[in-house]
């Protein structure tokens, strides 16, 4: 769903108002601030999200899709879900 809330619903309103690389942008900030309080969280949770934020957008404006952009966000998460529940995190 992040990529639905987070890309496609933000690039399908807003590209012909702020332009691809404004587009990017909002989608990457947006994206980022939450990851403000999760795993990996603080500041390096935050420019990571970002990173992956603007990529996954710039991903879907080429593609003309959601695809290449869920299957990075979902290579990502394995590990890191995996991690959280081997080490008995109880936040995920």
């Amino acid at each position: 769903t992040e990529e639905l809330i987070f890309r496609a619903s933000i690039m399908q309103s807003l590209i012909h108002l702020a332009g691809p690389s404004g587009v990017f942008l909002l989608s990457a900030v947006l994206f980022a601030v939450p990851h403000y309080f999760g795993n990996p969280g603080k500041i390096p949770g935050v420019l990571m999200a970002g990173f992956l934020g603007y990529i996954a957008a710039q991903s879907i404006f080429d593609t003309g899709g959601i695809g290449w952009a869920w299957a990075m966000h979902f290579v990502q998460d394995v590990p890191i879900i995996t991690m959280l529940l081997l080490t008995g995190a109880k936040k995920l």
